[in-house]
């Protein structure tokens, strides 16, 4: 069993029976989380997802020396475009506020549209429309359901901008 401490949004300090030390957060809601928070634990779900894609899809890929592996970032930032992909170093964006207006699976979406994005560009060079034919094929290979657009999110953020 394990005793926390813990004040409305704080973090407290607990101890199991086993003497390890237990760290947790008490979000608004009355959730316990582990410190690090939410944004922690969707980065590492969305990682893995992209890792069992990129297996999956691009293998392809994989043993091109040039093409960087690509790794997920998460930003709090990003009010008007749910994902950002930047092919030459791997790096893809996803919007906090995306996840938290539509859900994991909707953000999962945007997350295949991004690697869609990294996969036309090392399989079919720089020089591919951003949402040309071969980003397309590469859509249909991985889900139907990805959408060039993304829904409306962070309406209060872009109203605060104001």
């Amino acid at each position: 069993m394990i005793r926390v401490e813990i004040g409305a949004g704080r973090s407290g300090i607990g101890r199991s029976n086993g003497g390890m030390l237990v760290n947790r957060i008490e979000t608004a809601e009355g959730y316990m989380l582990p410190l690090g928070g939410p944004e922690f634990w969707l980065q590492a779900e969305l990682q893995d997802a992209m890792d069992r894609i990129v297996r999956q899809h691009f293998r392809d890929l994989l043993s091109m020396p040039r093409a960087p592996y690509p790794r997920v970032e998460l930003s709090t930032r990003m009010v008007s475009s749910a994902g950002r992909c930047y092919p030459d170093t791997g790096e893809i964006r996803i919007a906090t506020l995306y996840h938290r207006d539509h859900g994991i699976d909707e953000t999962l979406l945007v997350l295949k549209h991004e690697l869609a994005h990294w996969a036309a560009r090392w399989r079919y060079g720089a020089k591919v429309a951003p949402h040309g034919r071969e980003f397309r094929m590469i859509v249909l290979e991985l889900d139907p359901r990805i959408t060039v657009t993304c829904p409306p999110f962070a309406a209060r953020e872009r109203a605060q901008k104001r």
